[in-house]
């Protein structure tokens, strides 16, 4: 999944801005996914998580393929299943607040 895809799927489930905002999520991406290559890099920089966000008004429906540059290389994080389940657990971890116990927040999370 792309870093965009991600988004989408915060937006759909009204996580964003309900639970946490697009500027956390970027933090917890990258703190989840570090910038590998320059394309990741420049993602993160030029803020294009929530430039995505703030353009997007159709989340419900619009598709996202994900960003390549000229030589077809990926552009922006990508997350694999470990990962996923990863930047899960650390939205919990830091949006969730009625417990101090991580396995009641991230039950919380879940429920």
């Amino acid at each position: 999944m792309i870093a965009r895809g991600f988004l989408k799927l915060c937006a759909y489930n009204k996580l964003i801005p309900t639970l946490f905002n697009i500027e956390q999520l970027q933090q917890f991406m990258e703190q989840t996914l570090p910038p590998i290559t320059n394309g990741e890099q420049e993602f993160y920089v030029k803020e294009r998580l929530r430039k995505a966000y703030d353009d997007d008004k159709n989340y419900q429906t619009t598709l996202v393929d994900p960003m390549v540059d000229q030589n077809g290389e990926l552009c922006e994080p990508s997350l694999q299943f470990h990962d996923f389940l990863f930047l899960l657990g650390l939205i919990a971890l830091n949006c969730i607040d009625s417990s101090d116990n991580i396995s009641q927040k991230l039950q919380d999370f879940y429920i």
